[in-house]
């Protein structure tokens, strides 16, 4: 910790960033400790070195050669899709198979007898199913599913009409 305040207040010495009571007592520490000397000695050679080097400067024509360069190679075309097709078909047939199973178990439920066919079905039975097939669950998951077809059929629609309009005319 005790070099790195050394060297930041040598180099503050060194840039002449120091007020003059820091400077004149950073003097008096060069003079008076040897590790201080030694400390300002190199540090001093380095500020040299860099006042003495001029920074490279690119030429005046370095953006144009840049821009030129790339006009040159061509332009990698846009990816035109992001998303896979099978992770899309995938949960669309999810959202159906689901829909399907709900139409399967209400007219399943519908056409029941009072007598269960097995263990698994009294187990069922015994569910109370109400809060999820209540007429306000159905009627949000068919709006949800509703708005999903349409942005469904929306996409496919959209690619048809990019896909149209892509093709070259036969005029």
């Amino acid at each position: 910790m005790q070099d790195e305040q050394r060297e930041k207040q040598l180099w503050d010495y060194l840039d002449g960033a120091s007020p003059d009571t820091e400077a004149a007592r950073i003097e008096a520490l060069i003079a008076a400790d040897p590790e201080w000397g030694a400390a300002y000695a190199e540090m001093a050679a380095l500020h040299a070195l860099l006042l003495a080097a001029e920074p490279e400067e690119p030429s005046l024509r370095f953006t144009k050669n840049v821009m030129e360069e790339v006009a040159r190679n061509a332009v990698a075309p846009a990816v035109r899709q992001y998303i896979n097709r099978r992770v899309v078909w995938g949960i669309g047939g999810f959202f159906l198979a689901l829909l399907a199973g709900l139409i399967v178990y209400a007219i399943a439920g519908a056409a029941s007898s009072d007598a269960p066919a097995s263990p698994i079905a009294s187990n069922l039975e015994s569910i109370d199913y109400t809060r999820v097939t209540g007429p306000g669950f159905l009627t949000a998951f068919l709006v949800v599913n509703v708005v999903l077809g349409l942005m469904f059929l929306d996409r496919l629609l959209s690619r048809e009409r990019a896909r149209i309009k892509d093709q070259p005319s036969k005029t």
